[in-house]
């Protein structure tokens, strides 16, 4: 188990709704996230959830953003799971009969 934290720059080449131009270039989005494994040596399952959200923004300010921009900058939570494999940790069989 434990924690992650993520700080990305998203950068849009172009970004539309409904076929339209939508101004925004770049937006900057805050992730932490709790992560947990389980298994094997050599197969794991992870599991993650997290909040991203945009630092300093809050709909609740009363910013005059477009319905979309606030589609857009609102947070959201997220889950992922996967599987961790690790071939080298394979247990090793004797060729010695």
């Amino acid at each position: 188990m434990g924690l992650a934290y993520r700080l990305t720059n998203v950068t849009f080449e172009s970004l539309t709704y409904n076929g339209q131009p939508f101004g925004m270039r770049h937006m900057l989005r805050s992730e932490p996230s709790f992560i947990g494994r389980v298994g094997s040596s050599y197969l794991q399952l992870q599991v993650a959830t997290g909040l991203s959200l945009v630092p300093n923004y809050s709909n609740a300010k009363g910013y005059a953003d477009t319905r979309y921009v606030r589609d857009i900058k609102d947070s959201s939570w997220y889950t992922s799971v996967g599987l961790v494999f690790y071939p080298h940790r394979l247990p090793k069989h004797s060729k010695d009969k």
